[in-house]
């Protein structure tokens, strides 16, 4: 048996997992833990040294007796087609990890574990919005600009959506539905205009926190408010453009699966996004979590 630990490290958390392997291609999950993202854009670096060393000690307390790790797979935020912050990255993990290990995107190893070698697609939205696709080894993308650019349809995208309707409704430029209210009591606020501070003061104008009022979301979506309807609509619209980039170049692709939390939440925007793609397709769950799919990228770059 082998034993390696692959991580997770997107932005709003962290997972890793001890992973056991047999050499036949089965993959076996025998401790995953949670922690929060050391994702170097948005958390100090003392804090990610602290988060990384603490979640590969707790598995390493895990590793069955007389057992090695045999190597560590990262799959990083932000680690894609920035020269300096891959360098960046790159520098902190030298220092940090004393096993053998291999860096890639937090994306790449979620598209090989969402597709397990095959041709396909995955879309991936969860606090940001990317789409890749997997043909004869060739990996290409749509969307994964960032919050400041684009990443339309992800959990930042949708909490500051929630905000900005919010504000369309204390103005009456739209009418006041339950989202006015869940804003309000949800944020505590007693004036309608608190909102502003509660945005500087509260959520540090903070992507990750601002991701979080998608909890929001879900109770329009219970109720079956009209915003939540708007906002299924434009976010459809949004994440089925970056996978139809995908079909025009590829439209022999007949596997398309979905990981992040946001789409893996909401049953009715994955199925407003099919009725909007250009070939008949339907979601699949992807058929490993990242970590598994950071551990089959690792072991495939050693043969």
């Amino acid at each position: 048996m082998e034993y390696y630990i692959g991580i997770d490290a997107g932005g709003t958390s962290t997972s890793f997992s001890l992973i056991e392997y047999n050499g036949i291609n089965d993959y076996r999950i025998i401790k995953n833990i949670k922690m929060p993202s050391i994702h170097l854009l948005h958390v100090p670096l003392k804090d990610a040294r602290n988060i990384l060393n603490q979640g590969i000690g707790k598995l390493e307390k895990c590793l069955p007796e007389h057992n090695i790790i045999d190597g560590v797979s990262v799959g990083m935020a932000g680690y894609g087609n920035d020269s300096s912050m891959r360098l960046k990255i790159e520098a902190f993990f030298s220092q940090e990890l004393v096993y053998k290990y291999k860096l890639f995107s937090d994306a790449e190893v979620a598209l090989e574990g969402a597709l397990s070698g095959k041709d396909g697609i995955l879309l991936i939205s969860g606090t940001g919005a990317i789409c890749l696709s997997k043909v004869n080894d060739h990996i290409y993308r749509s969307g994964g600009w960032g919050y400041m650019i684009g990443d339309e349809g992800s959990g930042y995208w949708l909490g500051k959506r929630i905000l900005q309707l919010y504000s369309m409704q204390v103005d009456g430029r739209r009418p006041k539905t339950k989202l006015y209210s869940l804003v309000k009591s949800n944020c505590n606020l007693v004036n309608d205009y608190d909102i502003i501070t509660f945005v500087a003061k509260e959520l540090n104008n903070n992507r990750t926190k601002i991701a979080s009022l998608s909890y929001i979301f879900t109770e329009l979506v219970n109720n079956d408010d009209y915003e939540a309807n708007f906002i299924i609509e434009e976010m459809s619209n949004d994440l089925s453009d970056l996978i139809n980039v995908h079909l025009q170049l590829h439209p022999h692709i007949k596997l398309l699966t979905y990981t992040g939390g946001l789409i893996s939440n909401y049953e009715r925007l994955r199925e407003s996004i099919e009725t909007k793609l250009i070939k008949k397709l339907k979601f699949h769950k992807s058929l490993y979590g990242p970590e598994i799919g950071a551990v089959k990228i690792f072991i495939k770059s050693e043969n």
